[in-house]
């Protein structure tokens, strides 16, 4: 039904979204939710068919965004039922497209709910969690995630695991101890409260990347986006194409400079931008990745992987109008030499400069000439504790990615 469904996102502004806060456990709920459970559940007051579209009614307000993709259930006819992709028509009502159901009104108790991206939790503890995908072509690894405030409670920490056994027994650790004690540093809020926070999460069943505005000067352009999961791999025999991505220390209040440590910037060698759990060659041993787009943008940022030698593009091309973007390469960090890995799926750099306003947060961007048909979300970010924003990113919003 509709338009396909493997790409979700999730947004803290969506009605009964769960909040994350400074506080221990934050994280793990909003995980719980947006990668196993989902949430927003409501009972419909309506649905009916007419001309393939099914509109729904809740007097009481849904809460849901367009673009969205919520699970429908209890309708008669049984069709109805399943993961749908919604536009919004007003806050009491939403629609989706149907195929070969006869204009109607449906019976039964009727309820929707945000739709999770269906990975699985096998492991926890309190405030702990292990997640995985559940997809069978996935690689199955393992994204443990602390958000036990051992630390501070304002960051969970996070490594990737190749196999577990309970949530503290682990084999294949990425980064290793060594490499990054802890693990990675996933921010969550620049204060130790339960003031709610900005978040923003999209994904499909392999992979997803956290948007998180960690600090309320800015809470609009100081994101930082985190990743975990499964890239789209150079070579046909990669078995550990899985990478999980975020700054190496707490940057929450981070205020000046250009950050180089989130998901949305090209970075040099020695960076600590995410780890992988083994070489290409599938021999052991977990590996730094480095990210770099085509061009990596910033103020006059000429990284060690800029390929245009730090050159930043005006926005528009004035040369011929078009939205430059690159796709994100993650390249392997081990000896002098750089091997690209793969890439990012769903996820492009916009290289220009720190002047152009390009786009605002979340705005829907279409037209790009490299992807034609596409449905992009331009997502900002920068230091949390500026007011201004370091660059956009483009994510693929409606999929597949795969």
């Amino acid at each position: 039904m509709g338009t396909p469904t493997s790409v979700k996102n999730f947004n803290s502004a969506s009605a009964s979204a769960p909040i994350l806060h400074g506080n221990p456990g934050s994280m793990i709920t909003v995980l719980d939710a947006v990668l196993v459970n989902g949430y927003g559940l409501k009972t419909l007051d309506q649905l009916v068919v007419a001309a393939n579209v099914a509109t729904c009614t809740v007097s009481a307000g849904h809460g849901y965004f367009s673009n969205q993709v919520v699970t429908v259930a209890g309708a008669t006819p049984g069709g109805l039922n399943g993961d749908v992709r919604i536009t919004v028509l007003s806050a009491t009502a939403f629609k989706f497209s149907t195929t070969g159901i006869s204009d109607q009104t449906a019976t039964g108790t009727i309820t929707a709910k945000v739709t999770p991206l269906g990975w699985t939790k096998p492991f926890s503890a309190t405030n702990m969690g292990a997640y995985k995908s559940s997809d069978p072509l996935s690689t199955g690894m393992h994204l443990r995630v602390d958000d036990t405030g051992v630390v501070t409670g304002r960051h969970a920490r996070v490594v990737g695991c190749e196999s577990m056994t309970d949530i503290n027994t682990f084999t294949g650790q990425f980064p290793t101890t060594a490499q990054l004690s802890g693990g990675l540093w996933w921010g969550k809020s620049s204060t130790l409260d339960t003031t709610a926070r900005n978040w923003f999460i999209i994904g499909d069943e392999r992979c997803f990347y956290f948007v998180v505005a960690p600090n309320p000067s800015n809470s609009v352009n100081g994101n930082m986006i985190y990743s975990a999961g499964d890239f789209l791999p150079q070579g046909s025999s990669d078995q550990y194409n899985y990478l999980i991505g975020g700054p190496y220390s707490d940057y929450t209040t981070f205020s000046s400079g250009t950050i180089t440590y989130c998901a949305s910037t090209s970075a040099p060698s020695g960076m600590n931008t995410g780890y992988m759990p083994r070489l290409n060659s599938q021999a052991g041993g977990a590996v730094q990745a480095l990210r770099a787009g085509c061009m990596s943008w910033g103020t006059d940022y000429s990284g060690g992987v800029s390929y245009a030698g730090g050159l930043i593009p005006q926005f528009p091309n004035p040369i011929d109008g078009g939205v430059l973007i690159t796709p994100v390469f993650l390249f392997e960090a081990t000896g002098a030499l750089k091997g690209l890995r793969g890439t990012y799926p769903g996820f492009y750099h916009l290289p220009v400069g720190l002047a152009n306003t390009a786009y605002n947060h979340l705005d829907m961007v279409t037209g790009v000439d490299t992807l034609p048909g596409k449905t992009l979300l331009a997502v900002r970010s920068g230091n949390p504790g500026q007011t201004a924003y370091n660059g956009c990113s483009l994510f693929d919003l409606l999929g597949p990615w795969r």
